[in-house]
């Protein structure tokens, strides 16, 4: 499975390479299984504002995959891409929240298309929906019931500025548990 996902995280990394004519690599260092709980103690400042983009699997694989980062990671990303200014603790702009979204729809339909491809099975994305607020808050908009967790802290290297994100795999597990076989 990490194989599969690093596939598609390298190849999402080409896209947003050749769309902002800069290099830039994603690492997923690591995936770890987790329930909610779990998950809030991974991840540091989980008390502190996020954001997370949810982007809804459908077919083969239901589910949904949602990228989520702190203000400020979200803040210097967008800072970062937009080439612009954003001073701590301000609300994202219009065009910051569009680029988050576009980050995330690029990540998420890619690591979808791996899995499609490696199980070959039909996997396809919706539309990024934003969410903001406490780590916790944001999770339980998304998969509020108990469930296991694949989460999957992303690096996001940009000329030598590592901005982390954390991608969050919350697939139908019976259906995984027929995909997995074929991989």
């Amino acid at each position: 499975m990490e194989n599969v996902v690093n596939t598609g995280m390298m190849n999402a990394g080409m896209v947003l390479s050749q769309l902002l004519k800069k290099n830039i690599d994603l690492f997923i260092p690591e995936i770890i299984m987790n329930d909610r709980d779990g998950l809030a103690e991974e991840i540091r400042f989980s008390e502190n504002h996020f954001y997370g983009l949810r982007i809804r699997m459908n077919g083969d694989l239901n589910g949904n995959l949602l990228m989520m980062f702190s203000r400020e990671n979200a803040a210097n990303l967008a800072k970062e891409l937009l080439g612009s200014e954003a001073s701590p603790g301000e609300k994202l702009t219009d065009d910051a929240k569009s680029v988050l979204s576009e980050i995330s729809n690029i990540v998420c339909s890619s690591v979808m298309n791996s899995i499609s491809n490696k199980a070959k099975a039909s996997v396809t994305p919706s539309v990024p929906e934003f969410l903001e607020g406490t780590f916790m808050q944001v999770l339980d908009v998304v998969k509020p019931e108990r469930t296991k967790f694949l989460s999957m802290l992303t690096e996001f290297n940009h000329e030598g500025n590592d901005l982390l994100g954390v991608l969050l795999f919350l697939p139908d597990f019976d259906e995984l548990l027929q995909l997995i076989p074929r991989f």
